[in-house]
Parts: structure tokens; sequence; C-alpha cells
């Protein structure tokens, strides 16, 4: 449910802060907040290396999403992000691990559904996918690789709760490195007095609530649940967040599907239901 009404907070932003701007202020909020546990589990040299490739791997993911739903539809990004059901199973089958069949068959019928949502052309694109469908897409197989890789971190770590912050401080890091030049722009051409004004006209809301319950809660959840329940499952599970953005885009965006979409739509979800009944159950075991 956080992560459907993400989709909107996002757009909603969007309309005020550049894509940069908007990580920065998300990012940079949610690490503030943890900034005592980044600080003690800058300590420990394993769970320092571990946050920095997750935190890695989430930025790219959240960077593309939020580029990607500046040229689309929120309900498309929501729906576009369960191409992590394919991303997981694949690497974790590439790493060795038995995946079931019906794991994959499902996998192949959300992204054949997720093909006929992004091409209805209720997001703009006259019946073709747009970039920012492929934007999206391309956002949910970097989180899905952050999927994978946290599952085995949470086999080798005792204490998750500073590897969750120190990914928030990588997200924060990278996110105002690359804001940088966006600010020497605007600073050379309004000046300081104009950066000033502007500050009482930035979403803070809309940034604290990304922040808190967006970002730092739903990376908290995934980290602890990820101790208990395989990437491929929690993968599929994820597929539920197109219900909620769609339900969030609808009341507050007025989103609409096209026919082809809702056909896409339902095999997603339908796809996602059989995946979770007979899908992988299988567990890394701790180290």
């Amino acid at each position: 449910m956080l992560f459907g009404s993400n989709q909107v907070a996002i757009k909603q932003t969007e309309e005020l802060l550049s894509g940069g701007a908007l990580s920065a202020g998300r990012f940079g909020l949610a690490a503030l907040f943890f900034l005592p546990s980044i600080l003690k589990g800058l300590k420990n040299e394993s769970a320092r290396n571990a946050a920095a490739e997750l935190g890695l791997w989430l930025f790219a993911g959240y960077q593309l999403q939020a580029y990607g739903l500046g040229s689309t539809t929120a309900s498309h990004g929501a729906f576009s992000g369960t191409f992590t059901v394919l991303a997981v199973p694949i690497l974790a089958g590439l790493s060795g691990r038995k995946i079931p069949v019906s794991t994959w068959i499902a996998a192949v019928v959300a992204i054949f559904g997720v093909g006929l949502l992004t091409g209805d052309g209720a997001g703009g694109s006259e019946g073709a996918p747009i970039l920012g469908d492929f934007l999206c897409v391309l956002s949910a197989f970097f989180f899905g690789v952050h999927k994978w890789r946290t599952e085995k971190y949470t086999t080798e770590l005792e204490d998750t709760s500073e590897l969750m912050a120190m990914q928030l401080g990588v997200l924060a890091s990278a996110s105002m490195l690359l804001l940088v030049p966006e600010l020497a722009s605007f600073f050379t051409s309004h000046g300081v007095k104009d950066a000033v004004d502007a500050v009482p006209a930035i979403p803070w809301l809309e940034l604290a609530y990304m922040a808190v319950f967006t970002t730092s809660l739903t990376l908290w959840i995934e980290v602890e649940a990820l101790k208990a329940v395989s990437a491929p499952t929690a993968a599929l599970i994820y597929t539920s967040e197109p219900l909620w953005g769609t339900v969030f885009a609808y009341l507050f965006l007025g989103d609409r599907f096209g026919p082809t979409g809702w056909i896409g739509a339902t095999l997603i979800i339908g796809s996602s239901l059989v995946a979770q009944f007979f899908g992988d159950e299988t567990k890394e075991e701790k180290i």
C-alpha cells in the first residue's frame, strides 16, 4: 500500500520540483532521521560495504522511477514496476537456486500484462509504450537486483537496522551529488535571494511523507522480511503495489486505463496470485 501511494506522491511533487531535487530532498530527510544509526554503522566494515552496494542499486532504481514518472501516469508507473517479478527469479536462477516452473510462467504472464498495459494509450502514448514506461521497467529491474542482494546480506549480518540506515545515507549522498550541477545553474541565473524565497514553496509535507513512510519504513520492512522470505517470493508479493497505485492514482490524479490496459492489469494480478500460492518457498540458509 505504501509503495502504491508513492507513485502519486512523486507525481504531485514533480509539479513543483525536478526529479533531482525531489530525490535529494526525500532521501536527505530520510537519512537525517537515522543519522545516529548511520554513524554507528560506519564502524562495521561488513555492514558498510553491503550498504554501499545496496544503496547504489536503490539509487539507480529510485532515480529512474522519478524520471520515468515525469512522462507517464502514476498507474502506469505502478504496473510497469512489476517487472521486478521477472528480474528476481532470473537473478536467483543464475546464482544456482532452483526456481519452480510456476514462478517462471507467472513472471512471463506478468510481463506480457505489463506490455498490454503500457501500450493502451492511457498515458498519452497513443497506443505505444513511451519512454517513461521504459524507465519505470528499468527501475524495477534495479529494485529486483536490490531485493536479490538484500536477501544474501540478511543471511550474513546479525543486526540489519544499521544496514538499512546506511543505505539511506548512500541514497542521500548520491542524490545530493547529482543535484550539484542543477543548484550551480540555479544560483548562477537567479542568485541567493531567489533561492531563499523559493524555500517556502518546496512541498515539505510530501517530501516528509516519502522520506518517512515510502522510503525509511518500507526499506526497514523489506530488510526484516527478507530474513524469512525468499527474494523471488518477496518480488511476487510486491505485485500488489499496482492495486494500491491504481486506487490512489484514480482517487487523486484521475488516471484511467483503456480496455487493453485493464486486460494487462488483470494478467499481472492474476499471475502474481498464482505464483504466491504455488511459487518459490526456498530461502537461503543463514551463514
